[in-house]
């Protein structure tokens, strides 16, 4: 399971989880849809933290990445 959490201020929630004990496995970086960070929780668990524009997840409907 991974858990995508949408975020008003990415930069805020970033360093709040990173303040919580996540390990950040990617940087927030700038895409299409708006801002995309991962992470990994005390245990392991992968999550992103999600800043989007324009129409929330109507937004990445038809996004797909470049590399996966």
């Amino acid at each position: 399971m991974h858990l995508d959490v949408v975020v008003d201020d990415i930069d805020e929630a970033v360093a709040r989880v990173l303040a919580a004990g996540a390990t950040a496995e990617r940087p927030a970086t700038e895409h299409a849809y708006g801002k995309l960070a991962l992470f990994a929780d005390p245990f392991g668990h992968g999550f992103c933290l999600l800043q989007l524009t324009g129409r929330g997840y109507d937004e990445i409907a038809d996004w797909r990445p470049k590399e996966y």
